[in-house]
């Protein structure tokens, strides 16, 4: 009740609005916690104080599914977050760059993993711009700011099953500031360097993080005046490193390499780990 109190005087004081944060994307978002296939208390919710927040996002999804007429729709997400969403957090581009045939197609899908221009993947990520844009109007939401902020980079053993290279790699980097300067309601904010591929922050599959692993990424300081969150009040050294259904998961636990483990979405965890290890990958250069 204090805690709540204080940023509520904080907020009065301020003049500022309680944000409210709709997540779409892929794994990165949904595996925050909270949203229908991976329930649990929302680690974003935790790390920005204040903030009411609503995941809609969905593990394996492409930039390019979530564009107008995708089947990944953003119109259905606003509708379900109700009225006065403030923040969208958009989390797509790996599965893109690394699996460009998957997901529907779209600019670039002849092109080998990791071989995509930048310009048919800038194109695919502005697809969702535009569609997240277009939903936010037809839900009269009125104005919004999306927030890109890349993917923590994992751990080695995930990163050596990479068939990338560091040149490739800079293509995703070069997208993501790209849609920031073009779009003035989309910033950029990298948190690439913050989890320094240390097994604390990782589940099992060393690619995907737990609680801790989303506390030490999303309280850069950054990220948090992006969001609008209110003052922190906690420890990210103290917070267990739980992975969705509460129990204890590391890297250092039950790891098996994420060979072939089964995403439920149609894809396999070697499949989505490459794809978004080589967001991380681009992220760290």
């Amino acid at each position: 009740e204090k805690m709540a109190s204080k940023f509520l005087l904080s907020t009065l004081a301020t003049g500022a609005a309680a944000s409210k944060i709709l997540i779409l994307g892929d794994s990165m978002g949904e595996f925050t916690c909270g949203s229908e296939d991976s329930p649990g208390t929302n680690h974003f919710k935790e790390t920005c104080k204040g903030s009411s927040v609503i995941n809609k996002a969905a593990a394996g999804t492409t930039a390019y599914q979530w564009r107008v007429g995708g089947d990944q729709e953003a119109s259905e997400a606003f509708a379900a977050a109700g009225s006065g969403v403030t923040h969208v957090w958009l989390s797509v581009g790996g599965n893109d760059f690394q699996s460009p045939a998957e997901g529907g197609g779209g600019p670039g899908s002849d092109s080998a993993p990791c071989k995509m221009s930048t310009a048919n993947l800038s194109s695919r990520m502005q697809s969702a711009i535009d569609g997240v844009n277009a939903a936010a109007a037809a839900n009269a939401m009125g104005s919004i700011k999306i927030i890109m902020t890349g993917y923590c980079v994992p751990m080695g053993a995930v990163l050596a099953e990479i068939g990338c290279t560091k040149d490739n790699m800079a293509t995703l980097t070069s997208a993501y500031t790209k849609m920031a300067a073009d779009n003035a309601n989309v910033e950029f904010h990298d948190i690439s360097a913050q989890c320094q591929q240390k097994a604390e922050y990782f589940i099992s599959d060393c690619l995907h993080l737990n609680a801790k692993g989303y506390c030490k990424s999303l309280s850069l300081s950054t990220v948090q005046t992006a969001f609008g969150c209110g003052e922190k009040t906690y420890d990210c050294a103290t917070v267990k490193s739980t992975a969705c259904d509460g129990k204890e998961s590391t890297s250092a636990v039950g790891n098996d390499g994420g060979s072939g483990r089964n995403l439920g979405h149609g894809m396999t965890w070697v499949t989505l780990g490459a794809a978004v290890s080589a967001t991380m990958m681009a992220l760290a250069l």
